[in-house]
């Protein structure tokens, strides 16, 4: 009996069949911190400046080798942590905000180099949308901040790829807001009551998958763990000096693999 298709792998060609047409796949999670931020000092709200989503984007038809090199990757370099931790090679991750730290960067940037390396290798792109946050903690709300920049997400992509005349789906890791972020989606995909501002090419609202489950949500995970610290780096680069590793290692590489990304700032 053949194997079975991984996830998402099976997800993608169902939408690929059933629209009949190649198409891009974007994979998403977090970075920064969804919670407001006050200053570094703070005893409460110091974790980061920033919030966003970030990830890479690749063809359908990339999906499938992509998946599995992750895969091959994570099981090759974190064998001994893998075995310690009872878990199956296939549930067990290591998260970006431990993997890419001031402490441990230096032996594993070569990590993220090889991510990033092989996500163009596969024509993909890194992508990201995020802003800093200003809400004093009494007006904070983490639902709202969500919506709002995954509603920029989509309109970013959806600039993107009407440039390339394709379409898109997006793979997003879960969250609790299901409800709501699916909303916001929706109405982010047909615009206002006379059509305009819609997303015309993304065909489907996001799709939220367990990263425990998931490779290619995982490499976005990692992704996110450069990502958060390169921006809480440069929104505020005295409070984040520790970050600055970010910068030095990876900024020149993030900026020669991304599209359409960006963080809004308070200036």
């Amino acid at each position: 009996m053949a194997p079975s298709m991984p996830e998402p792998a099976r997800l993608v060609r169902a939408f690929v069949l059933l629209y009949c047409f190649s198409m891009h796949i974007v994979f998403l999670d977090e970075f920064g911190h969804i919670g407001p931020f006050v200053s570094r000092r703070h005893p409460n709200h110091n974790t980061s400046p920033v919030f966003g989503v970030c990830g890479y984007l690749l063809p359908d038809t990339e999906v499938r080798t992509f998946g599995p090199w992750f895969f091959n990757l994570k099981r090759t370099m974190f064998e001994r942590d893998i075995t310690a931790s009872g878990k199956s090679a296939t549930t067990w991750e290591k998260k970006g905000t431990e993997l890419f730290t001031k402490g441990r960067v230096i032996k594993t940037k070569r990590l993220g180099y090889s991510l990033l390396g092989e996500i163009k290798k596969h024509k993909g792109k890194v992508f990201y949308s995020g802003i800093e946050k200003y809400q004093s903690p009494g007006k904070s709300n983490p639902t709202s901040l969500y919506c709002i920049v995954l509603q920029y997400a989509i309109q970013a992509l959806d600039r993107y790829f009407s440039s390339l005349d394709e379409n898109f789906m997006i793979l997003i890791d879960q969250h609790n807001s299901q409800s709501e972020l699916f909303q916001s989606a929706i109405h982010t995909m047909y615009g206002d009551i006379k059509g305009q501002n819609r997303a015309r090419n993304l065909i489907h609202p996001p799709i939220q998958l367990p990263s425990s489950l998931h490779d290619t949500i995982q490499a976005a995970d990692w992704i996110a763990g450069i990502i958060g610290p390169l921006w809480a780096y440069r929104v505020k680069p005295v409070e984040f000096a520790d970050r600055q590793w970010a910068e030095q290692y990876f900024g020149a590489r993030i900026k020669s693999a991304e599209t359409h990304s960006s963080v809004k700032t308070r200036t």
